[in-house]
Order: structure tokens, then sequence, then C-alpha cells
């Protein structure tokens, strides 16, 4: 390697190493630059809650509607999302109904056009499953310490009013 070609090797990777430097001591975000502001500290609560959604099947049994084929190409975390933001608008009963409405058509055609192996839907329930606390190897992260149903497409009404409250501490 040339000279030149050295120089400005050294000079790149210096430049690099100084730009990060500054950033992660200073606590700034300068593009390409991070201080990495989502792990830079530690949460004092490791209590975890999130909205899941399961299918009611035809004889009353429920299932996990997690499979990504069941609302392909849309994954089920923007479904929940959009849930969270039904929940908190001014008809919380209008616009779950209307996101599960729309969830439970688009899972329908996919099922009746051989995309996905799931059954037949007759309603949907959300759950609020919260967790006190998460362990750092989330061997509890399968059983949570409670699980409350918050909407059902079957007997719709007003959710209860819980607090959503995401910590990934532990997670």
């Amino acid at each position: 390697m040339s000279r030149g070609r050295m120089w400005l090797a050294s000079g790149v990777i210096v430049f690099i190493v100084v730009g990060q430097l500054y950033d992660t001591i200073r606590a700034r975000e300068n593009w390409p630059f991070s201080n990495y502001p989502m792990f830079a500290r530690l949460t004092e609560h490791s209590d975890y809650s999130r909205l899941v959604m399961r299918g009611v099947l035809r004889n009353g049994h429920e299932v996990e509607l997690g499979d990504p084929d069941y609302s392909a190409p849309m994954p089920v975390d923007h479904v929940r999302v959009a849930l969270e933001h039904a929940e908190r608008s001014a008809d919380p009963v209008a616009q779950m109904k209307a996101v599960l409405q729309q969830y439970m058509t688009h899972y329908e055609a996919r099922r009746k056009a051989g995309l996905h192996k799931g059954e037949p839907l007759r309603g949907v329930h959300v759950y609020l499953l919260r967790w006190r606390h998460i362990d750092p190897w989330a061997s509890n992260a399968h059983r949570p310490d409670q699980s409350i149903l918050i909407f059902n497409t079957l007997n719709p009404r007003k959710p209860p009013k819980v607090a959503l409250q995401e910590s990934t501490e532990g997670m």
C-alpha cells in the first residue's frame, strides 16, 4: 500500500473513532455517529405489558394470532399498534371494532386463498398481558402475572381503562 493510501485510511479511521467518542462523551447524536441512547441507561423497573390478539374458533376455543402469515404483508405488531391507538381514541369501541373487523376480513381472505393454515374465526379477543417482573433470562416470558380481556368482537363494549406500560428491561 502506498504512503498516500496509508495516510488516507488512517485519517478515515481516526475520524470515525474521534467522532464516535465525541458523540458518546457529549451524549449527542450527529449522523453517522450515535451515543445509542436506547441502551445508555438502565430502567428502574422491570414490569412489562402488551396487547395480544387471540382468535375465537367456532367451537369457542382460543388460538394465538401471532403467525405472520395470518396478517401478511402487514406484521402483527402493526395491528397491535393500531389497537393501542384505537384504545386511546375518542370512540374506542368503534375504532377497535373497525381494526379487528379489517383484520378478520384479511385473515379469512388469506385463509380461503390457502395462504395460511389457520381455522375459520368466529371472533377475536384482545387481552392486556402484564408481568410485574420479567427476570433477566425472560424465563417467565410465557407466563404473565395478569391477563385482562379488554375487547371482544363477539360482545363489543367500552374497553376498561388500563395503563399500557412497556419496558423491555430484562427482555
